[in-house]
């Protein structure tokens, strides 16, 4: 299998995973706080299972990219 495939296959897995926090903090490289308060105003989206709060990076991408195109305005 060539490595175009694999890369493909790899980051096609990696947007169907779920994240925590400490995840998110890295990817975005924003503090936790920051990512708190935009998930408190409604700008991550996020699934808490128990005390878990869990992002699903495609979806977070997909917000974050939404929130470019419109200026930042939900």
């Amino acid at each position: 299998m060539s490595n175009d495939i694999k890369e493909i296959q790899t980051a096609s897995a990696s947007e169907s995973i779920f994240i925590d926090e400490n995840e998110l903090v890295a990817r975005l490289k924003i503090s936790r706080g920051s990512i708190i308060n935009h998930r408190k105003a409604g700008k991550l989206p996020f699934v808490k299972l128990g005390r878990r709060v869990l992002y699903h990076w495609a979806t977070v991408e997909t917000a974050l990219l939404r929130q470019q195109q419109n200026g930042g305005a939900q």
